[in-house]
Formats: C-alpha cells, structure tokens, sequence
C-alpha cells in the first residue's frame, strides 16, 4: 500500500510538472508576442554582418511603419500580401521589395524553427525581380571621383 501511494504521489508530481511545461508551451502566448520586438531581438542575435544586420533592422523598420502592433499571431498569408503591397505602395521597386520580403521570410522561418507560430504565411508567396542595367563608370568618371575622395579625406584630415 505504500508503494501505491509513493507511485501515487511521484505521479501527480510528474503530472504537476507535464501541466507546468505545457502551459509555457501555449502557442496564446507567443501569439500575443509583437512581431517587432521579437524580430529586433532575434536580429540581434543573428550571425550575420553588420551591413546584413543593418539591412534586416531596416526591414524591421518597415514592418513597424506598417503595422507597429503585428502580433505573432497576426502572420497570415494574407498579411504577407498586403505587406507586399504597402511596401510597392511606398514607391519601392520590384527588387528592392523583394529583397525586404526575403528578409520578412528569414525571420518568420527562425519563428517557426523556434516553434512560435503555427504555419508558414509565406507558403503562397513566390519572389519576382526585374533585371537591371548596370553601367560601369567611364575613366573620366573614375578619375572625378578619385580626386573627389582624394580631397574629400584630406579636408577631413584638416579637422
């Protein structure tokens, strides 16, 4: 009998601890997490360069201006499309919005690694591009901006 009763209580116990652990594991409460914050702080974290981490605050940043109180929960497809659009909106091209989407995507894909949200709201969403045209500067050119650069540090120097 009290062996039972021993088994009993160990039981309740690991019962007390599953019902604890379940409870943090609530989809509702990162559900209620806003977006931005938690993408900043993963940003933060993220190993990338400086240049890339300045790129991915700036996608943040355009996430803010859209909707500063986004909620975890709030990621559907439905909103990657009218993010999508916003940002065209905004007066951005093809490239340069696609290039913010695939940032977007990133870190919707470390959320759903870490288990934060449910379904993936960029399943549907495919990139686009248009091709640009780049022209390298003629030797005139090159020489301008050389001698520029070259006044421009000196006169930096003299500060």
């Amino acid at each position: 009998m009290e062996e039972i009763m021993l088994e009993l209580k160990e039981l309740r116990a690991e019962i007390a601890r599953l019902a604890a652990l379940v409870e943090k594991m609530q989809p509702h409460e990162a559900g209620r997490m806003l977006w931005c914050d938690w993408m900043t702080e993963a940003i933060s974290r993220a190993a990338v360069a400086e240049k890339t981490r300045e790129n991915h605050r700036n996608c943040a940043r355009h996430i803010r201006e859209y909707d500063a109180t986004l909620r975890m929960c709030d990621l559907t497809p439905q909103l990657v499309e009218r993010f999508e659009r916003w940002l065209s909106e905004q007066g951005y091209k093809v490239n340069t919005v696609t290039k913010q989407m695939k940032i977007f995507r990133r870190y919707v894909n470390v959320a759903l690694d870490e288990e934060l949200i449910v379904g993936d709201p960029f399943r549907k969403w495919h990139s686009r591009s248009e091709p640009t045209s780049k022209q390298a500067l003629t030797e005139r050119q090159l020489k301008k901006w050389e001698l520029w650069c070259a006044e421009s540090s000196g006169t930096e120097e003299e500060q």
